[in-house]
């Protein structure tokens, strides 16, 4: 990796506040070992530069709206479908029993 490329990713690790993981995710050598941050971003291999960026994008967007849950609501809006498979053949059966019942 050359040297604007190492600033990027420096830049990028500061604004998405990442920590010791993700040198090991991108398999770089870590802080104690390369003796600081910019002699251990640049143990980064060449072909997992843009792996590296895209990762701390995502990080960066997914810290940016903390509050997003989208697991919770599906599993809402399936527990919600579930209920309706099952509560509304149930009404619909005992509507007809009861009309069978008064003939």
């Amino acid at each position: 990796m050359d040297e604007a490329q190492t600033q990027t990713i420096i830049e990028l690790i500061k604004k998405a506040k990442v920590g010791p993981k993700f040198l090991k995710y991108t398999k770089a050598r870590s802080v104690e070992e390369a003796g600081s941050l910019e002699a251990a971003v640049a143990t980064i291999a060449a072909r997992d530069y843009r792996k590296a960026v895209s990762a701390l994008d995502r990080t960066q967007e997914r810290k940016a709206r903390p509050f997003s849950r989208p697991d919770k609501w599906a599993g809402r809006a399936l527990l919600s479908c579930l209920l309706c498979w099952i509560l509304v053949p149930l009404r619909t059966y005992s509507r007809l029993a009861g009309e069978i019942g008064r003939d």
